[in-house]
């Protein structure tokens, strides 16, 4: 689970910045996070390097539809 608020900055075609002024984890508060994602027709893939819960290298991937 992780929820984030803050502003963007897009750097190309594929990259996004998120400046964080809220997020479930607080020490993550201020930070800036890159991540890179990729639109196709309706759906987004947001995709970023992190750390499991036993400190192991995972690939988190975040696909989200729009629906109108």
């Amino acid at each position: 689970m992780a929820a984030v608020a803050g502003t963007y900055k897009l750097a190309g075609k594929d990259k996004v910045t998120v400046n964080l002024v809220g997020s479930w984890n607080q020490t993550l508060l201020g930070t800036d996070l890159p991540r890179n994602f990729k639109i196709s027709g309706k759906k987004l893939t947001v995709s970023f390097a992190a750390k499991g819960p036993t400190g192991q290298d995972i690939l988190v991937t975040v696909n989200a539809t729009r629906v109108e």
